[in-house]
């Protein structure tokens, strides 16, 4: 056989994307990022997450606790990297 799995005279099943497949092709999808990045860079809160190797469920806790703060304009909320770093550097917890 050439290298293809086979069962009997059909060639094997290809199979859909999954959801999550589908979600990273997807330009608003989840965060996922190892970047460490540089100081200035401004995050979301996902992004701010996935650097941290945190939950977002995790991260509200801290906001709510004060030991991370963001810029918050509307709805919407980011975080500087630099200044995350030096807030829990400098962190109580």
């Amino acid at each position: 056989m050439s290298g293809e799995m086979r069962t009997g005279n059909r060639p094997a099943p290809t199979f859909a994307p999954s959801d999550a497949e589908k979600d990273a092709q997807r330009s608003d999808a989840p965060c996922q990022t190892e970047d460490r990045g540089r100081r200035d860079d401004v995050l979301r809160r996902c992004e701010l997450a996935a650097r941290l190797k945190i939950s977002m469920r995790c991260l509200d806790s801290w906001s709510a606790r004060g030991w991370v703060t963001g810029i918050k304009r509307g709805r919407v909320r980011r975080f500087v990297w630099g200044e995350v770093l030096e807030q829990l550097r400098k962190g109580k917890y």
